[in-house]
């Protein structure tokens, strides 16, 4: 890593949580960006996909991923996932 890249910040501590929103989900299959992501930044806490069908949790590289419906965010009835 060069001085330049973010990662190289020692003073500075990220904990990365990834949202996304896809419209309809077959299965909880975490997106492939996702995934990337988890992979290229282990410090990730994990991540929530919002899609208008799914409401299940899933594991990525020992992270949790939620996937919850998008109408969780309308109503505030969702209990604490995390």
């Amino acid at each position: 890593m060069t001085s330049t890249d973010p990662r190289s910040r020692s003073s500075s501590v990220r904990c990365p949580f990834l949202i996304e929103v896809k419209t309809t989900l077959r299965a909880p299959d975490i997106p492939p960006a996702m995934k990337i992501f988890m992979k290229h930044y282990p410090e990730t806490a994990g991540g929530i996909v919002y899609s208008t069908n799914l409401n299940v949790d899933a594991d990525h590289l020992g992270k949790r991923v939620a996937f919850r419906r998008l109408e969780s965010l309308v109503h505030d009835d969702t209990d604490a996932w995390w």
